[in-house]
Parts: structure tokens; C-alpha cells; sequence
């Protein structure tokens, strides 16, 4: 009995070290290259800013003083905390250490994890993030250890081991195919283009900025730039709209699977400077995004307001 035990317990232990690997895959997947397409992580290289926060709490208060939703900063935190606390079940079973043990290695592979995201311009680098992800850590290595004095046979609370990072795996997975479905996207979208040629001269080059139409007066455009991340503050630009100024208007059409562009159709139009200024015929506001090339940074050269199609 006992040998046919032990055994069991090889082959559970075989299923929990399997386990921990699929969960650092995914770990990888969701804070390296959850910008690109599974068929082409390496493109998501080099697209973030590198930004780096070392106050304690410092983004989450930023977050609430630009306005944040509540529902996004409670998700920020949560999912630092909830991505960490199979480490904290999984971990010490396999490599046997104790709660220091646990809580140093959190804290080197969260590290590892911000420090190569501000090399590689893959994401935030924040000590916030560090501080979530230990404290998740944390929370999975007093579950697991709760449980495991719970069992008098070790084989016990290897199955439930299993069976709690198994159900815990199952909800993030299910939240995230809604909410991020493109982490599961094998392939990025075509976008289909009408009529190229309208703007092919300039839509391809970096712009200016990009942003939201917040009010055209007289010919000064005010907008919000878009923000890097969501722990970012507001920032206003207004550009002056000239009689040189090229203005398109591109009629974008999307098709989602859940929270995911699965396809996209644009139609551009050109728009006649006094028509715009005046607002002849066009209302825009905050639905619309805008994007800008400007030689000085001042005055609008090439200008598209995106009109969301449905």
C-alpha cells in the first residue's frame, strides 16, 4: 500500500510540475505579449512605452485622480494578486521551501518580470505590480499550507492542490476569453480598405498625435491624447485647423468576437475645409478618435476623424 502510494504521489507530483510550467507560459503570455497575435508574440516587442513607477501605490493613485474607472483600478489589482496566487500553491511543492523560500522567489520573478518589460518596451514597469503579485503569492501559500494540515495523507492534498489551481485556472481563463480575448487570437485581423488612395501619401508614417475630438472653436482643434496605459493622466493638445490643413474623415467598421477587432472595413472621405470649420453637415465629439500629422506641432498638415460605423 504504501509503494502503490508513493506512486500515486510521483505521478501527481508529475501533473503538478506540468502544471507550473502551463501556468508560467501563460504567466509570460499575459504580461509579455499580450499586445500580439500567438502566430507572432515577438512583434509585440518595442510597441509599449517604457515607463517605471518605484512609489508604492503611486499608479493606483493616479488612476483615481484621472478619473479611472473603479471597475478597472479593482481589476489592475485584482489580477496582479490573482495571477500570483497559483505560483503561491504550486511553487513550494515543487521546489519544497518554506514561506520565505516562497516569498523570495515571488519577489525575483516578479522582478524579472519588470525589469525585462521596461528592456524590451513590453509593458508598465511598476512596484506596484511587485507589491500585487507577492502579496498573491502570499495568499496561494497560506491557502496551500491551511489545506495541506487539513490532510493527514500527503497524497490528499496533492489532488486537491491540483483541483483548486485547476478550478482557479478555469475562471481566469473564462474572465479573459470575454474580457482579453485577443490573448487567444492565433492571428491578427485584416483590415480592409476602400479607397487607399485618398490618403496612401501620408496614412502609413507616424503621426503627430492621436486622441479624442473633445471641440472644434473657430479653427482651433481641442483634443485628449491618448494615453500610453490606463495608469496614465490626461493630456490636452489643441492644433490650429488651416486652409492648407487636409481633413478625412474615415467611416470605420469593426467585427468583434466578444471584446476582440476580429476584422475591419474602413471608407475614407475628403472634407472640405469650410464645411468642417463650420460643421456643415458633420457633428463630432468625445466617440470620435483623431489622428493628426503636423510639421511643427501647431498646425494640422493631414488630419482623420474616425466615425465609428456600426
Amino acid at each position: 500500500m504504501e509503494n502503490q502510494n508513493k506512486s500515486y504521489e510521483k505521478i501527481l507530483l508529475g501533473c503538478i510540475g506540468i502544471l507550473f510550467i502551463l501556468y508560467i507560459l501563460f504567466l509570460l503570455r499575459i504580461t509579455f505579449f499580450k499586445q500580439a497575435a500567438l502566430n507572432n508574440l515577438l512583434s509585440a516587442v518595442g510597441t509599449s512605452e517604457r515607463t517605471i513607477s518605484i512609489i508604492p501605490f503611486k499608479s493606483i493613485y493616479d488612476m483615481v485622480i484621472s478619473n479611472t474607472s473603479i471597475g478597472r483600478i479593482i481589476e489592475n489589482v485584482l489580477g496582479n494578486v490573482i495571477l500570483f496566487i497559483p505560483f503561491g500553491i504550486l511553487f513550494p511543492i515543487i521546489s519544497e521551501k518554506e514561506q520565505k523560500g516562497v516569498l523570495c522567489a515571488a519577489i525575483v520573478f516578479s522582478l524579472s518580470i519588470e525589469i525585462i518589460q521596461f528592456i524590451l518596451a513590453l509593458g508598465s514597469t511598476d512596484i506596484d505590480d511587485l507589491i500585487f503579485n507577492v502579496a498573491g503569492a502570499y495568499i496561494g501559500h497560506i491557502i496551500s499550507d491551511k489545506i495541506k494540515r487539513q490532510f493527514k495523507s500527503y497524497t490528499h492534498f496533492l489532488i486537491t492542490a491540483i483541483f483548486m489551481t485547476v478550478i482557479l485556472g478555469s475562471g481566469v481563463l473564462g474572465y479573459l476569453f470575454v474580457r482579453q480575448t485577443d490573448l487567444f487570437i492565433v492571428s491578427g485581423y485584416d483590415v480592409v480598405v476602400e479607397n487607399k488612395e485618398l490618403v496612401e501619401t501620408f496614412i502609413d508614417t507616424p503621426v503627430t498625435a492621436a486622441g479624442k475630438y473633445i471641440k472644434l472653436d473657430n479653427c482651433i482643434l481641442k483634443i485628449e491624447k491618448s494615453a500610453a496605459s490606463a495608469k496614465d493622466i490626461r493630456d490636452f493638445k489643441e492644433f490650429e485647423i488651416t486652409e492648407n490643413s487636409q481633413i478625412f474623415i474615415c467611416y470605420d467598421r469593426m467585427e468583434y468576437l466578444f471584446s476582440t477587432i476580429k476584422g475591419e472595413y474602413q471608407r475614407y472621405e475628403k472634407v472640405n475645409y469650410d464645411d468642417f470649420i463650420s460643421q456643415t453637415g458633420y457633428q463630432f465629439d468625445r466617440n470620435n478618435n483623431v489622428r493628426i500629422w503636423s510639421d511643427d506641432g501647431d498646425k494640422v498638415e493631414y488630419i482623420v476623424i474616425i466615425e465609428w460605423v456600426e
